[in-house]
């Protein structure tokens, strides 16, 4: 008889599990569609409706102490000046525009702030999924989980 018991609580415990991953799963197709879409809306504008993202110097570990986790901290680069010096010693733009005069990756090379020559935009969106209540009873005391996307796009009336 423990072992029924036993045996019942385990599968609901799967069958719960599965469906938290397929909500979860589903929180996530919803949020990079409606990233996806902003990002989208974004790339199409008729002027480049933000600044393109910065140099990523470092990360600070979160709360967890894991590194490289979603609850970590970047560090911009502060020395934003320095980092094109750095990547036209390694690019040699002078060289690559010797090779052939006027191409578009040595001109942009040129350019102070390189990272602005990609003409990124960003989609983001998240939504908040429940958990179910025998989730949160034997493995995660949360409420909720937090899904969030994020999408980067080419704005394409800076191209064409």
């Amino acid at each position: 008889m423990v072992e029924l018991a036993v045996g019942l609580v385990i599968i609901m415990v799967l069958i719960g599990g599965l469906i938290q991953i397929g909500r979860l799963s589903n929180a996530h197709t919803r949020t990079m569609i409606q990233a996806r879409a902003m990002a989208a809306r974004a790339a199409l504008a008729a002027t480049q409706p933000q600044p393109a993202g910065r140099y990523i110097y470092s990360w600070i570990a979160g709360p967890d102490g894991q590194p490289y986790t979603r609850d970590d901290i970047p560090v911009l680069a502060t020395n934003a000046p320095e980092a094109p010096r750095a990547i036209d010693l390694a690019a040699q733009p002078q060289q690559l525009a010797g090779f052939v005069p006027g191409n578009a990756p040595a001109s942009w090379l040129a350019r102070p702030q390189q990272i602005d020559e990609f003409y990124l935009v960003q989609g983001h969106n998240q939504e908040v999924c429940p958990t179910l209540s025998i989730i949160r009873a034997l493995i995660a005391d949360q409420e909720a989980i937090n899904v969030e996307s994020e999408a980067w796009l080419v704005w394409t009336k800076g191209l064409y």
